[in-house]
């Protein structure tokens, strides 16, 4: 069974800018959310837990790890995808200052912001880092906390899905969704974007 943990709250979450590579750690607001999903996670017997090692990951990843009394494994492949010259922009401030590379990649999802990278790039390196996790661990229950960008890659490869479908799999920050990996190597999605654990709404 696989756990896709989207990371904590950071500032410029609420600011609603794209993060990209920049390494911003979380908020107030996303540690007391870390530690909430901890607390949901504490009874899974994990195998692993793996993730990204930009800070807003790997300290949500801590958090969890903590309470199981493990180390998470840091995997470079699983940080979100580039966008270069987008990271810090809000999208009001993208379309105004890069409307032909924004139109192009909204258009056919195959083009990528100045300087980044490209959605299909960001899918094959989160794939590939994903089917040595799970070969690594047969039949394990194993945590990924990663990014939107870098968990929606893993979901598409689970589903069998295309590229079109990245603009529909909005990850809350903290949710879980979790795959069941069948005995035929198959991937069956068992929950999607959950947040139940952070209903009240978390104030740091």
């Amino acid at each position: 069974m696989l756990y896709l943990l989207r990371h904590g709250e950071t500032a410029w979450n609420t600011e609603q800018r794209l993060i990209g590579q920049q390494d911003v750690p979380l908020n107030e607001t996303g540690r007391a959310q870390a530690h909430r999903l901890a607390g949901v996670l504490a009874s899974v017997p994990f195998t692993a837990i793996y993730t990204s090692d930009l800070q807003r990951a790997s300290e949500t990843a801590g958090i969890i790890a903590t309470v199981h009394g493990m180390k998470p494994i840091r995997e470079r492949r699983l940080r979100e995808c580039g966008v270069g010259a987008w990271e810090g922009h809000t999208w009001a401030e993208i379309a105004e200052q890069w409307p032909e590379e924004l139109a192009q990649l909204q258009d056919d999802f195959l083009g990528c912001p100045p300087g980044g990278e490209s959605l299909q790039a960001l899918c094959d390196r989160a794939t590939a880092a994903l089917l040595e996790i799970v070969d690594r661990h047969p039949g394990g229950k194993i945590a990924i906390v990663g990014h939107g960008g870098s968990l929606s890659a893993l979901i598409i490869h689970a589903l069998g899905a295309s590229l079109a479908a990245f603009p529909r799999l909005r990850l809350d920050n903290c949710s879980i969704t979790t795959i069941r990996i069948r005995d035929d190597g198959l991937y069956s999605l068992t929950a999607f974007n959950d947040t139940c654990h952070l209903a009240v709404k978390v104030r740091g």
